[in-house]
């Protein structure tokens, strides 16, 4: 009999232990399989888009300087060209909400502040910017801060994160 009882304890700790191993193993699994989603499903396509305004920024800034150093064509055709640059990152900030509005379920809850203030801007944007000109006198901004196409921090943050989950991902199992 004590050896009966012996050997059933010692089969259900096993089968404790076992079942305590794959529920451990399934959740590691569907982790990283959410780490991956989040990738391919909203950090990268947003490191894209953020990369493309990135770029937009330092062309922009990078024509502004040229043409304020040369002084060789009136300034109107510099803020013009400018201008347009300027379209093609509220054209792509357009792409980043959609992007965000469809896929946040994959927002890492740490982002959530940075999201909520491209948000503030995003809308900002298309409510006090119209066709290249502030809608509010200048003292109003003073106030409430000047609208922003993408943020400096925003920016960083991206390429941080899209980073962060690469390097999560790869490095889950070790």
């Amino acid at each position: 009999m004590n050896l009966i009882a012996s050997f059933l304890g010692g089969g259900i700790v096993v089968a404790v232990i076992n079942t305590i191993y794959l529920f451990y193993s399934d959740w590691r699994t569907r982790k990283k399989k959410y780490i991956m989603e989040q990738i391919i499903n909203l950090y990268m396509p947003l490191y894209y888009l953020v990369l493309q305004n990135d770029t937009i920024f330092k062309l922009h800034t990078n024509i502004f300087k040229a043409s304020e150093e040369l002084r060789t064509h009136p300034i109107d055709n510099t803020i013009d060209i400018c201008n347009k640059y300027v379209d093609e990152v509220i054209k792509n900030n357009d792409k980043i909400m959609e992007l965000l509005n469809s896929k946040s379920s994959y927002i890492d809850i740490t982002d959530k502040e940075y999201f909520a203030t491209f948000y503030k801007d995003y809308i900002r944007q298309k409510t006090e910017y119209d066709n290249f000109k502030l809608k509010l006198d200048w003292q109003v901004y003073d106030k409430v801060g000047y609208v922003s196409f993408m943020r400096p921090e925003f920016i960083k943050r991206i390429y941080e994160q899209l980073e962060n989950k690469k390097n999560s991902y790869l490095n889950f199992w070790k």
